[in-house]
């Protein structure tokens, strides 16, 4: 334990794969300043971590819980996290931290439950209506995704839920909120140009540390990875090019299952696209994470940086973040600069609910951490990661294609990953 409590900033970039970046040994060079700054302040640079799942919402909760997805319950048919579950920045807030969260998905939000602990909640890119954790909104929800194969099953289920239990209103503002998704926040948010709400949220959180008590543990959700990929002037057509015919094109990544595959060159050109926002993304964060350093309070500070899940580009015929655990996906990015600095390399095995353990280890917390979360920082080790799609049916069973449905149903859906001792992943980052 360290005699004074560190600051902590965790920094959660969305959709941001450990294979896009060349830190990781990309053959773009998509992170420069990130390679510089491991060396000048001092990061040590997790070569083999996985997330837990393939979608914001369950990896986010095994970040904020330290559970699996199949524990903490957030999953396909549920994208809010149940109250009952003890969160990192409930038990840093008890250590006696300032907690302070920032968050560019509207996914991430009190309204879905993953407020509890913060002291302040900045939601940056947009915010629903009403709340999906409302325990009648969250049953009906339940209800409809456990019974319905099709839109007419979904209608008809929310309707018979509704008259069995003389409750209209959960109907209601789950329409509601799906209407102001689909006609305003669709049009106008983060998902079309994330820029702005990344220069914004880093804005929100300087602001946040140059006042906050001491310690204080900020944490910040950025979309800059996410599509659609709209890379910033000075960023774009480093790699895409200019008279691609893509440009332009639909990126949702639904209409390569729903509508039929995009072809190879759609994907390489979305492919460019992504790595220019990477490269973004890097800019950003190198200046962010000295700015904090350099400042008054910032040797004893630790920063982590890392992902929630990684975006597909063709691998096993996929595209964007779901039906696959594969490590294009679920393998992430994963950068701890602990207070006073050291550059190291590490391969062990880890996973990002391990991050609960670990600050509790830090922090020297008395509440034990779950069985699931291991810290990195302790003598022991991670026998094995385990990544999870709990109800897939959610995505199958809008699909056309039923051959293709065929075949991603017959894939595995729970993954495992064996641990081991690190050998070729225990080398310096170039």
């Amino acid at each position: 334990m360290v005699q004074t409590l560190p600051n902590i900033v965790l920094v959660v970039c969305d959709t941001l794969g450990a294979k896009h970046m060349s830190l990781y040994g990309y053959e773009r060079r998509t992170t420069p300043n990130l390679e510089r700054l491991v060396e000048e302040v001092g990061f040590t640079v997790y070569t083999n971590c996985y997330t837990t799942s393939c979608w914001t919402s369950p990896a986010h909760a095994s970040l904020f819980t330290g559970l699996y997805p199949g524990e903490h319950g957030v999953h396909e048919g549920n994208m809010c996290l149940a109250g009952n579950f003890m969160t990192l920045p409930e038990l840093l807030e008890w250590c006696g931290y300032t907690t302070i969260g920032i968050s560019c998905n509207l996914l991430i939000d009190v309204l879905t439950g993953f407020g509890k602990g913060f002291d302040v909640f900045h939601s940056i890119g947009g915010r629903l209506i009403f709340s999906e954790s409302d325990p009648y909104v969250r049953a009906l929800g339940r209800f409809v995704s456990e019974n319905s194969r099709s839109n007419w099953d979904r209608i008809r289920n929310s309707i018979g839920w509704c008259i069995r239990n003389q409750k209209l209103a959960p109907l209601l503002k789950k329409t509601a909120n799906k209407l102001y998704k689909k006609l305003v926040l669709s049009k106008r948010g983060v998902r079309i140009n994330s820029t702005p709400f990344t220069k914004k949220a880093l804005l929100v959180a300087k602001k946040e540390i140059r006042r906050a008590e001491k310690p204080f543990f900020v944490f910040l959700n950025l979309m800059q990875t996410h599509h659609n990929y709209n890379p910033p002037h000075g960023f774009r057509h480093v790699w895409s090019s200019k008279s691609s015919p893509y440009k332009g094109s639909s990126q949702d990544f639904l209409n390569h299952y729903y509508k039929g595959p995009y072809p190879d060159e759609a994907i390489d050109y979305f492919r460019d696209l992504y790595d220019e926002e990477v490269l973004f993304l890097d800019h950003c964060l190198a200046r962010f994470t000295r700015e904090i350093l350099y400042s008054d309070a910032g040797d004893n500070t630790l920063i982590i940086i890392t992902s929630d899940h990684g975006e597909h580009f063709g691998e096993d015929g996929h595209y964007g973040h779901i039906l696959s655990l594969g490590d294009a996906v679920t393998k992430v990015p994963l950068m701890v600069r602990f207070p006073g600095g050291s550059c190291d390399v590490k391969g062990s095995l880890v996973q990002i609910n391990d991050i609960v353990a670990t600050l509790m280890d830090v922090v020297d917390c008395p509440v034990p951490p779950p069985t699931s979360s291991v810290s990195f920082v302790s003598s022991n080790r991670r026998s094995k990661a385990l990544m999870e799609i709990i109800k897939p049916e959610r995505w199958l069973s809008k699909m056309k294609d039923s051959e293709f449905k065929r075949h991603i149903s017959k894939g595995p859906f729970q993954r495992e990953i064996k641990g081991g001792s690190p050998s070729e992943s225990d080398k310096q980052v170039s």
